[in-house]
């Protein structure tokens, strides 16, 4: 379950230097010794060295302190961008804020900075100042497909169907070939009971993906993550039809009969493919979650048990083996898969989001805090994630503003977390006199599945 944000290291394709050869004028000292730390900045960032090249960016702004000309606005703003894209990666969302809040100062046009600073806002679960800055994206360059994809997304989240397509349709205006929003207005289709538009943009979706398999595979994925479950099961029979050797097609079909609670249909799948496929760890994954669906628990121990022998350095495997242990109430060995699931791959916000229900658990408010804003980070949009930060928001009383608007937008969606949130929501006075906030309840492991 993983958001695609759109960020992008920002490079100026037109520099100062390129203008004054135009002129013909001489660049003065001061904008010419910032420029040069700027360029070495871009060729580490283009050599991967970024911790270096985010040394350049600071110098460059520590060196133009009070320069405050057209060109060099725009080279500080470059390079508050470029630190806080830096800092973004590394899962500092809150730091890079800042500096996206100096870039867009600095140069009130630049588009980049202000998508940067509502992925940012995005990923510290912030919703509403996201939206208005993706607008403000757009104000300043309307021809920015990202940030209209970005904001079709968040409507989408947010239940607004009409807004959402608006936003994803004119992303495809912009954008003919942009998956994302072509996978949006099919959830939108389906929310909205419309199956013949639905059907109409699956079909062009597939004419922009062609014949690849594994693309076809991956684009099945990404339906089954977002909820779409009747457009994925009534596509792949022929797709598996068609590529009858593709393996990750037959994968995502088993993984489909278990969301669908088809347990029996799917181990049947699964048993088949372990055969085929006895090296991939997604085979034995499922098939541990098949049998733990059906309380077969100590044969679903049995069999991740075996996976993350065999496969130890795959986050997904070490998350089901997690998750099993702790539907046994094992907890304190659930807590170690969980932290080798994020180990192998820390956006695993799945993991994340247990060890924070563990923390929350053994009352340690903070750690679980710590977890739930981790895996908010990794998954915007994971509502597990958005439930009990909120929850822990308000009972930790660390933010309880925050925390309320982030249930209240939980519980205007359907699903287990959006029921659990709109029952929070109506004990909020008990809760706030001291009651029960209920922390000991069990993670919600197997909501949905990792691809």
């Amino acid at each position: 379950m993983k958001v695609i944000l759109f960020i992008v290291l920002c490079v100026i394709l037109i520099t100062p230097y390129d203008c004054y050869a135009f002129s013909g004028e001489k660049i003065p000292d001061p904008l010419n010794k910032i420029m040069t730390i700027y360029n070495r900045g871009i060729d580490r960032l283009e050599k991967q060295e970024n911790e270096k090249a985010f040394t350049d960016f600071q110098q460059v702004l520590e060196a133009a302190k009070g320069m405050n000309d057209t060109d060099s606005l725009k080279i500080k703003a470059a390079a508050a961008n470029n630190i806080g894209n830096i800092l973004l990666l590394k899962g500092n969302p809150g730091e890079a804020e800042a500096y996206f809040r100096q870039a867009v100062s600095f140069d009130p046009s630049h588009a980049m900075a202000f998508n940067n600073l509502g992925s940012a806002f995005l990923k510290q679960g912030r919703l509403e100042e996201a939206l208005k800055t993706f607008q403000q994206a757009i104000d300043v360059d309307p021809s920015s497909a990202t940030a209209y994809s970005n904001l079709g997304t968040i409507f989408l989240e947010l239940g607004m169907l009409r807004k959402a397509a608006e936003f994803n349709l004119a992303t495809l205006r912009l954008d003919p070939t942009n998956k994302k929003s072509f996978l949006n207005l099919i959830r939108i289709y389906d929310l909205s009971n419309l199956p013949e538009d639905r059907q109409d943009t699956w079909e062009t979706l597939i004419r922009v993906v062609g014949n690849d398999p594994d693309e076809l595979a991956n684009i099945i994925a990404m339906l089954i993550d977002q909820g779409s479950l009747e457009q994925a099961a009534k596509s792949l029979p022929d797709l598996i039809k068609q590529f009858p050797e593709n393996s990750e097609l037959k994968i995502q079909q088993a993984r489909l009969l278990i969301l669908k609670k088809q347990w029996s249909k799917a181990r049947d799948i699964l048993k088949h493919l372990i055969k085929q496929y006895p090296e991939n760890p997604q085979v034995s994954g499922y098939m541990a979650v098949a049998l733990l669906n059906q309380n077969e628990l100590r044969e679903a121990e049995k069999m991740a048990e075996e996976s993350v022998q065999k496969f130890k350095n795959n986050g997904q495997t070490w998350y089901i083996y997690g998750a099993i242990l702790e539907k046994e109430k094992k907890n304190n060995e659930a807590k170690k898969a969980y932290l080798q699931a994020i180990d192998k791959d820390p956006d695993n916000a799945q993991a994340l989001n247990n060890l924070g229900v563990l923390a929350a658990k053994q009352n340690q408010a903070k750690e679980a805090l710590t977890y739930f804003e981790k895996a908010l980070m990794a998954a915007p949009f994971y509502e597990e994630a958005r439930y009990n930060l909120g929850r822990a928001l308000v009972i930790t009383k660390t933010d309880y503003r925050r925390g309320v608007l982030m249930l209240t937008q939980v519980g205007a969606k359907p699903g287990p977390a959006g029921e659990r949130a709109r029952q929070f929501i109506a004990d909020l006075e008990t809760i706030a006199a001291g009651g029960d906030p209920g922390w000991g309840k069990e993670s919600q492991t197997m909501s949905s599945l990792p691809n």
